[in-house]
């Protein structure tokens, strides 16, 4: 008699619990419900540089007050980095209460400005109704894309097909930035950041993103969203409302930064190599060539290896090129011809990336100047000093030393 009662008990409870979604998603808000959007300051840690977008559905007759958040992560996921480097992680919609919502905020000491949403009864009901679905355990999980598919425009699209028949944006001349422009705004003060995600993202990340494409970023979504009208004369959000409010502090790179470094080096060694004979760079060289053949295959593997859109056609692999490594091996085995054969095919890579610099179509970080010029300089001495053709002609080549 234990089992089939327990059996029952178990098939009970599945069946309540299958009929009681259907039932939340039915709640019906009251007439003096308010639904509106949060925006929120960035943070210090990594991940919150780009603030953040949620929707807070307020029904005091009902006693709700829920924020409704497209960006939860879970740490715990297993292979949790490989799947975001790969682009195969997944986000989801959260629901909390507002009050935790804010608390967490307000230890954080970040900005959180709320605007209503005017919609009519029958539109709040609609997108509280589509946001309890998209809740269910079964919808709420989502491939995340930084550009094109994140907690803003979650929200922006979300807004839009529940009042598709009224809502009209009213363009402004918008100044043309790129996806690549509109986060350098918020890295000023992250030089090192910002030269990492310079070199990961590709020629995607230059093209001029468009009025709907700039709410990627939860301040273009606020800001944007205030272009939008319903019935072509009632803007869709009310005035902005404070509910925290701490000023930000001016962003300043401190420490040195990687342009300053890299000119650093390229001076450095641009005297040593006049100076010095160079097998006593041989070291130097290998790990120069070495990292950046490295750095070349990961870029590579971003590009096709992954589902990262932003990151294909990369020209930062013009000189972190995986070439480099046949070069190095070769260079470092003290094998003559393989080293001449790669290091002319890399310099002239190089010299013709140097000279096209301005007209490319993407834009490279300024410290890969000094860097580009740095290996370029080493690549000439070593072609130069150890594989030119000596005086008088006939006598023979020298080898160079391999490391010891």
């Amino acid at each position: 008699m234990y089992m089939p009662f327990r059996k029952v008990c178990k098939g009970l409870c599945a069946l309540l619990l299958t009929l009681s979604q259907p039932l939340l998603a039915q709640q019906q808000l009251s007439p003096g419900a308010r639904i509106s959007l949060l925006t929120c300051s960035p943070g210090t840690e990594l991940y919150t540089t780009f603030g953040h977008s949620a929707i807070r559905i307020q029904d005091t007759a009902r006693r709700i007050d829920l924020i409704y958040n497209y960006g939860l992560f879970d740490f715990d996921t297993p292979n949790f980095y490989w799947k975001f480097l790969r682009g195969k992680l997944s986000y989801k919609l959260g629901v909390q209460s507002f009050a935790s919502f804010l608390a967490e905020y307000r230890e954080e000491q970040r900005t959180v400005v709320e605007q209503e949403i005017r919609f009519r009864p029958e539109e709040r009901q609609k997108l509280y109704d589509f946001l309890q679905e998209n809740y269910r355990p079964e919808n709420r999980y989502y491939l995340y894309d930084f550009f094109y598919d994140n907690c803003a425009t979650r929200i922006r699209d979300a807004l839009e097909n529940e009042a598709t028949e009224r809502l009209r944006y009213q363009y402004p001349e918008a100044p043309k930035a790129s996806f690549r422009q509109m986060l350098d705004k918020y890295l000023l003060g992250r030089p090192w950041i910002d030269f990492g995600i310079d070199l990961v993202l590709g020629q995607p990340a230059d093209r001029v993103a468009d009025f709907r494409e700039q709410m990627f970023l939860p301040d273009y979504l606020a800001q944007n969203l205030q272009l939008a009208f319903i019935d072509n004369h009632l803007p869709l959000l009310g005035p902005p409302q404070r509910l925290t409010w701490y000023t930000p502090t001016e962003a300043k790179a401190t420490g040195i930064t990687p342009v300053s470094l890299f000119w650093l080096l390229f001076g450095l060694l641009g005297i040593l190599s006049v100076l010095v004979h160079h097998r006593f760079l041989l070291q130097i060289d290998l790990m120069l060539f070495g990292l950046s053949g490295l750095l070349g295959c990961l870029l590579l593997f971003m590009w096709w290896g992954t589902d990262h859109p932003a990151t294909a056609w990369n020209y930062n692999l013009l000189w972190a090129n995986p070439l480099l490594l046949p070069l190095t091996y070769y260079y470092g085995r003290g094998r003559r011809r393989g080293a001449l054969l790669w290091g002319s095919v890399v310099s002239l890579i190089w010299t013709g990336l140097l000279v096209a610099w301005i007209a490319l179509p993407q834009q490279l970080h300024p410290a890969c100047i000094p860097l580009v010029l740095m290996m370029l300089i080493r690549l000439l001495s070593l072609l130069l000093e150890n594989w030119a053709p000596p005086q008088p002609p006939g006598e023979a080549f020298a080898e160079a030393e391999p490391p010891r």
